[in-house]
Order: C-alpha cells, then sequence, then structure tokens
C-alpha cells in the first residue's frame, strides 16, 4: 500500500495501481440549475445532483454494459459504458483503457467521440461518448433479411455503398494514424436518424508500431468475450466470422485483416447472406476461413425481396476476398479508390455485365459531352437499320418473281 491508500496488484504486465475505495465519489454537477417561478425572478440553485441520471440499458458486449443516461450539466443524452461486473479482471481494463485512449485519438466524423472518463463510488471505470439514435448495421442487415418492401425501399443499392464508404473513411482515418481496429463487423457500426456512421469499439485496436499487449494479455486472461476467441490453438483477436485467413491462423495484424472484414461486411451488406453462416462453432469457422470458398455474389441464394446485385458492385467485395493478402486491397484507402472510381464510370472489365455496363456509361458520357455528334450518330444508324431492312425485303421479292417465273416456264 502506498502513501494515499491505493494498493498495487502485481500482473504479467507489472504493477497496477487499484484506487482506495474510501476515496471514490460520484462525479456530480458544476453548473447551478435555473429555478423559475411565478412572480419572482429566476434563481440559480447549486446542489450536489449527479453528473449523469441514467435513462436505460442500450446493449452489453463480451465486456462492456452500456446505458444512455442524461448530463445534467450540459443537458444532453449521451451513452455510458462501463466494464460488466463479472469481467473485472486485468485484461478487460486494459482492454478499456485503450478504447478510451484510441478513441480519444481518433477525432473522425465517422468514429464516435469520447466526451468523459471517471469511476463510480463502487470502484468501476466507465466513459461516456456521444449517444446515436438509431440502429446498428446488424440490426439493418436483420430488416433488409425479413423482405420488409418499406426497408428494401428506403436502402437501394447506392444508399447502401454510401453508408459503407462512410464507415471505410473511418477505418482509412484510422489507418492513416497507424491504427488497426481488428474487430469490424456489422454489430459495431451505428447508422444515426439521419444516416451518419459511426464505428464503434476500439478495445481490441493495435498501435502498429507498439507491442500488441491485448493479444499477450488474451493468452492469460479468462474473460471469454465475443472479440477474444480462444481456440485449441490459443486466443486470436477478433470476430470469426469476419477474421482474415492470417488472422485466424494468429499471425500479427496488419491493415488488412481490416480491408478484409471491410469487403466480408460489404459482401453481406449486398447479398444479405454471410458466406460462412452454416458453419456454427469456433473451430469450424476458424477452419472455413482458410479453405471454405467464398462464392461471388451471383452465385450466392438470391433474396426475394431485392433484384441480383450489380456486377460492379459485387466484384468490389469478392476482390477484397482472395485469401492470399497480395491479390486483395492493401490498405482501405485502394478500396475507397475502387469505390470512387466506380462512382464516376470507371471500373473494370471481369464479366459480360461489367462489360455491358461499362459500354453503356461510355455512350451515356458520349451523348452528354457531345449531343450533335451524338444525334448525327444516332440518325445515321437509323438510317442504316432502316436501309438494311429495305434491302432485305427487295432481295427477298426478287427471289420470289424469280421463283415463280422458272416455274411458269417448266
Amino acid at each position: 500500500m502506498n502513501s494515499s491508500g491505493s494498493t498495487f496488484q502485481d500482473t504479467e504486465l507489472g504493477p497496477t495501481l487499484a484506487p482506495p475505495a474510501e476515496t471514490l465519489t460520484e462525479r456530480n454537477t458544476v453548473l447551478p440549475r435555473l429555478t423559475l417561478e411565478p412572480g419572482l425572478p429566476p434563481r440559480l440553485v447549486s446542489d450536489d445532483r449527479p453528473r449523469y441520471e441514467t435513462l436505460s440499458h442500450v446493449g452489453e458486449g463480451g465486456l462492456g454494459v452500456v446505458v444512455s443516461a442524461r448530463d445534467q450539466d450540459i443537458g444532453r443524452r449521451v451513452a455510458i459504458k462501463r466494464i460488466r461486473p463479472d469481467r473485472q479482471t486485468q485484461g478487460a481494463f486494459l482492454r478499456f483503457v485503450q478504447e478510451v485512449r484510441t478513441g480519444g485519438r481518433l477525432d473522425h466524423p465517422n468514429i464516435v467521440p469520447i466526451h468523459d472518463v471517471g469511476r463510480d463510488p463502487g470502484g468501476s471505470y466507465y466513459f461516456v461518448m456521444k449517444y446515436v439514435e438509431g440502429e446498428t448495421l446488424e440490426s439493418l442487415i436483420t430488416r433488409l433479411r425479413t423482405g420488409d418492401p418499406a426497408t428494401h425501399a428506403a436502402w437501394g443499392w447506392e444508399r447502401r455503398l454510401a453508408l459503407f464508404v462512410q464507415m471505410l473513411h473511418a477505418v482509412e482515418f484510422a489507418h492513416r494514424h497507424g491504427i488497426v481496429h481488428r474487430d469490424l463487423k456489422p454489430a459495431n457500426v451505428m447508422i444515426g436518424r439521419h444516416g451518419e456512421v459511426q464505428l464503434l469499439d476500439w478495445g481490441v485496436a493495435k498501435q502498429l508500431d507498439q507491442p500488441d499487449t491485448v493479444a499477450d494479455l488474451a493468452a492469460s486472461d479468462p474473460d471469454t468475450s465475443r472479440s477474444v476467441t480462444r481456440t485449441q490453438a490459443g486466443a486470436l483477436i477478433g470476430t470469426p466470422k469476419y477474421m482474415s485467413p492470417e488472422q485466424a491462423r494468429g499471425l500479427p495484424a496488419d491493415v488488412q485483416v481490416d480491408t478484409w472484414a471491410l469487403s466480408m461486411i460489404l459482401l453481406e451488406l449486398l447479398t444479405l447472406t454471410h458466406p460462412f453462416e452454416d458453419l456454427q462453432t469456433t473451430e469450424a469457422l476458424v477452419a472455413g476461413i482458410q479453405t471454405h470458398p467464398i462464392p461471388k455474389p451471383w452465385q450466392m441464394a438470391g433474396h426475394s425481396g431485392q433484384g441480383p446485385v450489380p456486377a460492379d458492385l459485387g466484384w468490389i467485395a469478392s476482390d477484397g476476398l482472395a485469401r492470399d493478402p497480395a491479390a486483395r486491397y492493401r490498405t482501405a484507402a485502394q478500396l475507397l479508390t475502387r469505390i470512387e472510381r466506380r462512382n464516376e464510370g470507371d471500373f473494370p472489365v471481369q464479366c459480360a455485365s461489367t462489360f455491358q455496363k461499362k459500354m453503356l456509361r461510355r455512350a451515356t458520357r458520349f451523348v452528354d459531352r457531345r449531343p450533335v455528334l451524338a444525334i448525327v450518330a444516332m440518325v445515321a444508324a437509323t438510317a442504316a437499320a432502316v436501309g438494311g431492312l429495305a434491302l432485305v425485303v427487295v432481295g427477298s421479292l426478287s427471289i420470289a418473281v424469280g421463283a415463280l417465273g422458272f416455274a411458269a416456264l417448266s
């Protein structure tokens, strides 16, 4: 015990300071309340209200619990995340700290911002973040799978792609700062009521130029959260359904584990099917990621609520799911560029459908840029077609007359 009454707990990562319970207090408001009473001037009243008033339970993950609360100083709704009571381990605390500091470093419109951090009277740490009113991408995909006509009408191909691009911008920003998320999945993507995307849960993110402390501690920590998967070979960081082949083998992570997960999410968002959904156990998933054939979108069972996936979009997802890292997107920026060029009508010809679509887009651009020449070309083509038809008719009549004459002579 040190002079302040705190205790040190020895762990494999070294001593950790455990705060003394008697010094812990609930964070109280700082600003006074404004009271208005009939016939009296406005008054400012100072009191010791808790800063955050819990409103409702939002969700629970492998390690954390999230509630919505009202910030009584600022007067806004926020989300508060705590470590689950049954996950109060050194590994969980390390991931908590990492999520706070990683999220704090990544100031981006598509990454949920962190407002505050604190400790409650029971000694449980928490952090306060923006409350995003909406649903997860996982929830949206589930609604699309039900075939609801209104949902499909609202979320066509281009709107889904625009949503995915927002997520991609967040990941590309993190990569530029040397951070790999390592647990990208639809459940970690929030969609706000205005269509804005916020990427969540940076608890197993890795700083590429630093040791992987999360992986080191996961090997001995007893927690079994969904983003630290235990197999006979040891602990794997990430969610199996979205792990890259090298991630499933336990190899060191680089940005390509995120580009694989992004491509898998795009495939699922387009087809509303996951290629590994029939593999139910962790062992089967880990093996399947490395050996199970990944069909092209048009080879997957179609969904009754939508038509076939456009080939140019399907190829974007498929090209990111090559098992050889050298054959897929090297960076999130490369994937983003591919989509931006596709949106401009510039995409590779990879099948008959993409050839036809590219020719049509080129013809459309020609009409937009050279309308007079386009009209002349159309008139010439029509005349040629009509003239050709006339020659065919005249030739057929000549053959018929000749045949009749030959018959009369004979």
